[in-house]
């Protein structure tokens, strides 16, 4: 199981990093405001995981963002769910069932 998940280390994202605390054999890629390279390290965790994917934190129906809304950047995006090949895929962000619709993604 791979778990990537944007913090933008508020209140939201606090409760969210919990949830996984003490799972054994899960591969966790954090990415927060000060994290470099994440286009590559987050297309990495996406193409390599097989069985269960979770991507998590704040969005909108056009992905995942990064974590600095000033940004405007995404760290999931129409651009890289090409290279989902996990078997599961959870997307917990706000709008993110507009996005899986918009972009034929199929997941909970």
């Amino acid at each position: 199981m791979t778990i990537i998940y944007s913090n933008y280390l508020d209140d939201d994202c606090r409760i969210l990093q919990r949830i996984w605390k003490g799972f054994d054999n899960v591969n966790v890629v954090e990415i927060t405001p000060t994290s470099t390279d994440y286009e590559d390290i987050v297309n990495e965790a996406i193409s390599k995981e097989k069985d269960i994917l979770i991507m998590c934190g704040h969005g909108t129906s056009y992905g995942l963002l990064f974590p600095d809304m000033y940004r405007g950047e995404y760290i999931i995006h129409e651009n890289n769910i090409h290279l989902i090949k996990a078997k599961k895929v959870i997307c917990t962000w706000c709008y993110a069932s507009n996005f899986c619709i918009n972009n034929n993604l199929h997941c909970f």
